[in-house]
């Protein structure tokens, strides 16, 4: 399943609308490659670029929806993750799809094994790319930039102290 974990990863692009973090990141590639940059205007710069955290996504689906479901998450919303892939029954390169086994039948019924095959699948291969993780069914859209705009902001705490006092 390795292999199969970096062709997914290959397929999706990462799209920045922030042209503030995009002309940093330029200006340091272009640092980087200078042949007369020196090692610590190379630090002084990297340590102010900002890296954006990185987001993947993942939906569960099965292969009869590959063609309806699947095809409108990645046409729509997939794309704009910085990473993407499919668990199914059925692996489809084209769409970001996984064979991704579990126990029990591909039944609805038995969501939480797939559920738990894919956190594993995540946790095996995408835990040291990724900073934060989605998983929802192929029936569900997903707002991405709501999505980060929840996740860039650095103010937000993970577990407030007063958090079940304001039943949150």
């Amino acid at each position: 399943l390795s292999a199969t974990a970096s062709n997914i990863i290959n397929i999706n692009i990462s799209n920045s609308t922030s042209t503030d973090n995009s002309t940093s990141m330029r200006r340091l590639r272009a640092s980087d490659t200078s042949e007369n940059a020196k090692d610590d205007e190379q630090n002084q710069e990297q340590k102010q670029v900002k890296s954006r955290p990185r987001l993947l996504c993942a939906v569960y689906t099965y292969e009869p929806n590959h063609a309806t479901n699947l095809q409108a998450v990645v046409n729509t919303w997939a794309w704009k993750c910085d990473g993407f892939f499919a668990a199914s029954s059925l692996t489809n390169e084209t769409l970001g799809a996984v064979d991704l086994p579990h126990q029990g039948k591909e039944e609805y019924g038995n969501m939480w094994q797939k559920t738990r095959s894919i956190w594993g699948y995540i946790n095996d291969n995408f835990v040291e790319d990724y900073d934060y993780f989605w998983l929802g069914g192929d029936d569900v859209s997903l707002i991405v930039e709501n999505l980060r705009g929840v996740i860039d902001d650095h103010s937000i705490e993970g577990n407030p102290e007063d958090a079940n006092e304001k039943n949150i």
